[in-house]
């Protein structure tokens, strides 16, 4: 009994033993775990020399940008102010989009200043700004974003993402972006614009008629050079009610309540660029006719000068004799 005591006191000691490194072992792998992992390929940390350097960098780019404006007057301002987003990343896709819309070869010795100043705004620059740019760094921007492109108008950041489009139990039509719905969804809420959306398969099929009979009233050429412009998602919505969404509603006999919100949607963006199409159209026709108008203004006047200079002309030539006034 003696020796089995032992023996048994023996093998607890071992299990001791055993027990002891796995202890140390999950302690370890606990303190491995809170380590950040160091890889050999991962890139080398800054040091306090180029942290300032990058700093004097960013500093000196940012006061180019912040300096006095020449060319711009308060009245162009306001307009770019309205134009642009102050937001930093929605500046530096304008940026970009401005330099890749250039030839380097073709352009003037301002326009490579413009050029040069903006390659120099890469994305630390604005992440250094912080979310959105000043009323100062904007209008700078701006101004060198117009001086490169040689336009009066602001370049218009187009979406154009391929998206997937949406699939229902009688409907197929092409997909809006989420930020679009949510903001649609509170225009639709609002008592004021419950008259722009439509709720019964009735109207909805009478209004895109409507729509398709007034585009083709504009002219298909007008309409493709304006929807060039837009942005993919926006062509899509329109090219979906002006030609599938009429044969959908028709060949669908049940159209569910989700359908009729997704349709009254699209219909109410088709409207909207409906709108913006004739206003566009009638400004056009308006300026070409005000243009016309003052060339004939311009003849006319041009035709009394010489008249007056034919007349002036004929009373100061020298061949002629004089009159001699008779006496009373």
């Amino acid at each position: 009994m003696v020796v089995l005591d032992k023996i048994e006191s023996m093998d607890t000691a071992d299990s001791g033993a055993d027990e002891m490194p796995k202890k140390m072992k999950n302690k370890k792998s606990k303190e491995e775990k809170t380590k950040p992992i160091q890889s050999e390929e991962s890139e080398p940390k800054k040091g306090r020399g180029e942290k300032t350097k990058e700093k004097k960098r960013m500093t000196s780019i940012l006061t180019e940008l912040e300096a006095p404006v020449p060319d711009l007057s308060d009245a162009v301002k306001k307009q770019i102010n309205g134009q642009v987003s102050p937001r930093c990343m929605k500046m530096f896709a304008v940026c970009q989009q401005a330099i890749e819309s250039i030839v380097v070869d073709k352009i003037t010795e301002a326009q490579l200043e413009s050029y040069q100043l903006l390659k120099k705004l890469d994305k630390n620059v604005f992440s250094s700004i912080g979310k959105s740019v000043s009323d100062k760094q904007k209008v700078g921007i701006c101004h060198h974003v117009l001086q490169l492109t040689g336009s009066t108008k602001m370049l218009k950041l187009q979406d154009q993402k391929e998206r997937p489009p949406v699939s229902t139990d009688n409907l197929t039509f092409p997909a809006i972006p989420h930020l679009q719905l949510i903001k649609l969804n509170k225009l639709k809420k609002k008592p004021e614009n419950k008259a722009k959306f439509t709720n019964s398969v009735d109207e909805l099929a009478k209004e895109i008629t409507a729509v398709v009979q007034e585009s083709k009233a504009l002219g298909k050429a007008k309409i493709e050079t304006f929807i060039s412009d837009e942005d993919h998602w926006r062509e899509e919505s329109w090219v979906y009610i002006t030609q599938t969404a009429g044969k959908q509603i028709e060949d669908s006999a049940n159209i569910n309540e989700k359908e009729l919100r997704f349709l009254s949607l699209h219909l109410f963006l088709a409207k909207s660029l409906l709108r913006r199409m004739e206003q566009s159209i009638r400004l056009q026709t308006e300026n070409k006719e005000s243009k016309k108008y003052q060339k004939k203004m311009l003849q006319k006047k041009k035709r009394k000068l010489q008249s007056k200079d034919g007349d002036n002309e004929d009373e100061e030539s020298p061949d002629e004799p004089k009159r001699k006034r008779r006496k009373v």
